[in-house]
């Protein structure tokens, strides 16, 4: 990279590795990934890590300087109360 802001970085949503937030319980029955499974996936992603350290989650991140953020989320999955508070 040349030290240039990218115009887009995919990424998936911006939630904690800490699996927080009521709409893991509300919408378990409506979404696949429950807070098991996203329980699972963070730790094995961590690997010891702090869940909220900004080097690995970026709910915790300051994105200061980069290019305003279009971020899409359904009512009903288990990480929206995560996106809402990105």
């Amino acid at each position: 990279m040349t030290g240039e802001i990218p115009r887009l970085l995919p990424r998936m949503p911006p939630h904690s590795t800490g699996c927080s937030g009521a709409s893991f319980e509300t919408n378990a029955a409506y979404d696949f990934v429950g807070k098991d499974h996203c329980l699972l996936a963070a730790q094995a992603f961590l690997a010891g890590a702090d869940p909220s350290s900004p080097e690995v989650s970026p709910l915790f991140a300051d994105f200061r300087g980069l290019p305003p953020l279009l971020i899409h989320a359904g009512g009903r999955e288990t990480l929206v109360d995560q996106i809402r508070a990105f």
